[in-house]
């Protein structure tokens, strides 16, 4: 009886062992669908905000080696012969910065920050990237109402109410003037 008592209690520690592994097993499945889903839709929306500009682009995330590449292929939506740039030292300083801009914005929406802050991310682009990257941001903002965008940038700030009044016929909608808040900071004392 001794013995039956011990073969019960094993029984039941195995069925637990073993309940535990397929657990376990389930949620590393489910993480890994996850981790390929980040990848996936952070790769869709960088290539899209990309496309804006007329580029193409690929960002492939490797979590086994902890990797995330990146390749940009410059006018690739209407330069069939253009080659794709993997080193990003490559591009002009404008390319880089709205690369850099396209990245973040695929990455943030994963981010569970309030907050998205950007300094002088336009600091290199020429005035059309820089209406068409503050556009994409306003953009973003609009579809994630919950998160608070922070833009500091030497330049010109009417591109901001560039990109408003762009984002606006675009999308045949009203962004009230309250939406942007616009602060000039006086120069630096010497």
């Amino acid at each position: 009886t001794q013995v039956a008592k011990q073969t019960l209690v094993f029984h039941r520690i195995k069925t637990d062992q073993d309940a535990l592994i397929r657990g376990h097993t389930i949620r590393i499945n489910a993480l890994q669908a996850l981790r390929d889903n980040v990848g996936k839709t952070c790769n869709e929306k960088f290539h899209m905000y990309l496309a804006r500009r007329g580029h193409l682009g690929q960002l492939r995330v490797d979590h086994d080696q902890e990797l995330v590449t990146i390749q940009v292929k410059v006018k690739g939506a209407s330069d069939p012969n253009a080659a794709w740039v993997k080193d990003l030292k490559q591009l002009s300083g404008g390319e880089r910065s709205y690369t850099t801009v396209a990245f973040l914005l695929a990455l943030g929406q994963w981010s569970e920050s309030s907050f998205r802050c950007l300094d002088e991310f336009d600091v290199f682009m020429d005035a059309i990237n820089r209406r068409i990257a503050v556009e994409t941001l306003l953009e973003n903002a609009l579809e994630l109402p919950d998160k608070q965008y922070v833009l500091l940038t030497p330049q010109d700030i009417q591109a901001v109410e560039d990109a408003r009044k762009q984002l606006q016929y675009k999308k045949n909608i009203e962004i009230p003037n309250s939406f942007v808040k616009t602060v000039k900071m006086q120069p630096a004392r010497s």
